[in-house]
Formats: structure tokens, sequence, C-alpha cells
């Protein structure tokens, strides 16, 4: 666990921390509350960020900057987003070269509504788990 590089900077903030560490160059970032991720998912989306900035998912409601993968080349520009006071993340994408892995795409790992879901309470759980939408 580690603290934000920028305090303040939100989700935007928490990315490039995750890219400022150091580790492998592609960095997966994962919300917290999406339990049924598949594995295979995952290392789709490092592969499709290969010279690129990183890849992301877009779902019917957009794109997805907490299921993503980041290459550290993208710290530099999100820096300078930080700077300039923009922390939308879904706007990084103005400004960083990102792959989109399509719904249909998410859908050969398993349902996009259970791989998908967030999960935030017992009731958000049951409903995944048992069937619903």
């Amino acid at each position: 666990v580690y603290a934000d590089a920028i305090q303040g900077a939100g989700v935007v903030g928490g990315i490039y921390t995750a890219l400022t560490i150091d580790g492998p160059d592609a960095v997966i970032v994962v919300a917290c509350d999406m339990p049924f991720l598949e594995a295979g998912l995952l290392r789709r989306l490092v592969e499709m960020s290969a010279g690129r900035d990183g890849a992301w998912v877009r779902t019917p409601q957009g794109i997805d900057p907490l299921l993503a993968c980041y290459r550290r080349q993208a710290a530099p520009i999100i820096r300078g987003e930080i700077d300039a006071g923009r922390l939308k993340a879904t706007a990084l994408g103005t400004v960083l070269q990102m792959a989109e892995m399509s719904i249909e795409e998410v859908a050969s790992y398993g349902s996009p509504a259970r791989l998908l879901a967030n999960l935030n309470s017992p009731e958000d759980y049951a409903r995944v788990q048992y069937g619903g939408s």
C-alpha cells in the first residue's frame, strides 16, 4: 500500500502514484470493488497496451479508467494533467494513446455484467452472485 504521491488528486493521482512505483512497465489498475475479474482479461489489457500509453475497457456507459493497463511512459503526461488541475480520469483519453477493449471482447471472458460488477454492499453481491444484473 502506497500513499498518493500527490495528495488531493483523486483517481488520477492514484493512477499516477501506481506508475511511479518501481516495477514492470505495464501497470494494471483495478477498482477495489470489482471481485469477479478474470486473469485472461487483465492479460489481454496488457497485450493491447503494447506500443501505447495503455489500454482500457469501453462499455456502453463509456471508458473505465479503473479497469485498465497503463504504461510507465504515461506518468509524465498524467503528472501534467494533475499539475493543470485536470483530474477527471475519463478525460485521460484526450492526452493518452489508449487501446480500447470492447464489451464484445470482455464477453469472451465471461458475462460482462458479472466481470465488470462493482460491489459495494451485500445486496450488490447477492444480485450478481445469483444471476441478477
